[in-house]
């Protein structure tokens, strides 16, 4: 919020954050400022911990209406920890830290959340150290890497762009999960400086497609919440591709769809900007979270990802296909386009083909692959040999 509209909307939302709490709660509890943009409750009398439960409940529902702050619509989402005395904590700093780890779980789990602690939870603590320190050095070490997953054009049968997707490999030659390592980058803000690099390298090497193939391929970012509330964020994409090269329409950046209606208005800011500069902007795994029509409406949203998660049982499932037809319907109505993630089979090809799906990316063409090797499945796809285009014709049906 400082970032978006200034320190004065910012300690002015603080101001009546504290008001609505104190307004919800008893006259008995206390309300005190950590810092930053937490706040400690002590609630005495809590005689089981479903009371507590109604505590936390009821706090969340006390930020649900939005803020209206010098001509600003501000939503908050909430995390909330709980600990209880004496169960859990015998003193005011084991309390603290107890309740403060239970809050960090409770962020894993999403916005409006709320978690009790539980023994084990310090042990996650730890680990979060420890990969914290380890990203650390593998920004140093250049340990990390974007790999490339192709988007084929059905229209067309063409290989139109590409999704970078970090990957983490370990000295030892392993690759660390993303889930493991980005919301720990997201929230110690780490996510910055290697978001950065990612958009870079990716630019980068699409300039050097476009160079070596003399065809524009598009190459699809994804962007995290912290990144998009960096006050610089616009700028520096813009500088990144004045520096590789790099057409802005030969630029998408995904962002899913809690991240898009998360500070909506901020967002629709730099959103804005970065579209009238050119730069192609999708909705990721729509239909996961809390889209709806008006969010499609109020982004400048180029394209719709529709989630792996209603691809997968397709064609065996007839409610997710229904979804599917739905999702696609309703984006070719808004003008958007619509990519199918996760297509993994010829069945599921065939599907979105007959649905007039604008494109796929999937298993079923190829695992996400370094750009050496994704310049060679592009070789074999696009030019070089023929027949692999026309093996992906027969592998399909011929439904391309």
């Amino acid at each position: 919020v400082n970032d978006s509209f200034g320190h004065a909307v910012g300690d002015q939302l603080l101001q009546m954050t504290a008001a609505r709490m104190k307004g919800c709660l008893r006259k008995t509890d206390t309300i005190c400022r950590l810092g930053g943009d937490e706040f400690i409750i002590i609630a005495e009398g809590i005689k089981s911990m479903q009371d507590a439960k109604v505590v936390a409940e009821k706090l969340i529902q006390m930020f649900a209406p939005a803020y209206e702050i010098q001509g600003h619509e501000i939503f908050t989402a909430p995390s909330i920890g709980v600990a209880i005395f004496p169960t859990d904590g015998q003193d005011t700093d084991q309390l603290l830290s107890f309740a403060d780890s239970a809050m960090y779980s409770a962020k894993k789990d999403g916005a409006c959340s709320y978690r009790f602690y539980e023994i084990g939870m310090n042990a996650h603590i730890a680990q979060r150290i420890t990969i914290t320190e380890k990203m650390k050095r593998a920004i140093q070490d250049q340990e990390f890497e974007v790999f490339y997953q192709p988007q084929i054009e059905l229209s067309s049968g063409d290989l139109v762009a590409v999704e970078a997707l970090i990957r983490w490999r370990h000295p030892d030659g392993e690759l660390v999960p993303p889930g493991q390592f980005i919301p720990v980058a997201e929230s110690t803000g780490l996510i910055i400086p290697i978001g950065e690099w990612v958009l870079r390298t990716a630019c980068q090497q699409a300039k050097r497609w476009h160079l070596k193939w003399g065809k524009n391929i598009r190459v699809a970012v994804n962007i995290s919440p912290r990144q998009l509330r960096d006050p610089k964020f616009s700028q520096t994409v813009m500088n990144i591709l004045s520096q590789t090269g790099l057409e802005a329409e030969c630029l998408e950046l995904e962002f899913t769809e809690n991240v898009l209606i998360e500070h909506d208005q901020a967002n629709v800011l730099v959103l804005n900007q970065l579209k009238d500069r050119g730069v192609r902007i999708a909705m990721d795994d729509f239909g996961t979270g809390y889209s709806s029509l008006s969010y499609l409406k109020r982004f400048p949203i180029d394209t719709i990802k529709i989630d792996h998660s209603f691809v997968r049982d397709i064609p065996n499932m007839p409610r997710d296909a229904s979804l599917a037809c739905a999702i696609i319907a309703m984006g070719h109505m808004l003008r958007l386009r619509v990519i199918a993630e996760g297509v993994e089979t010829a069945e599921q090809l065939t599907f979105f083909r007959s649905q007039n799906c604008d494109a796929v990316q999937g298993y079923f063409f190829s695992e996400p692959l370094p750009a050496d090797l994704m310049t060679e499945f592009m070789g074999d796809f696009l030019s070089e040999k023929p027949q692999a285009k026309a093996a992906l014709h027969a592998r399909s049906g011929g439904s391309m």
